[in-house]
């Protein structure tokens, strides 16, 4: 009869999912071990990790770039409406 390796080892849907969860919210501490002893034996789900961090790194500095423009337009655009009204 197999023994349950569920218990003590992650699969790599399991791991990709709270690799994926980890930027979003803490992983608890047996989340963490599990998914750290998956990736120290698993090279797929290592350079999918890697890839994941380098995604969210680029999204968040797209959207921080965002907020920025999307200020300096509504700056520029109440420029603009101050300069109309000013005539």
């Amino acid at each position: 009869m197999k023994k349950p390796t569920h218990y003590i080892w992650y699969s790599c849907q399991r791991a990709t999912e709270l690799i994926e969860k980890k930027h979003i919210t803490e992983l608890s501490a047996i989340e963490s071990v599990k998914l750290k002893l998956h990736l120290g034996i698993c090279g797929a789900c290592t350079k999918y990790s890697r890839q994941s961090e380098l995604i969210e790194k680029l999204a968040k500095e797209i959207a921080a770039r965002q907020v920025e423009t999307a200020t300096d337009l509504l700056f520029l655009q109440e420029r603009i409406i101050r300069k109309i009204e000013e005539q």
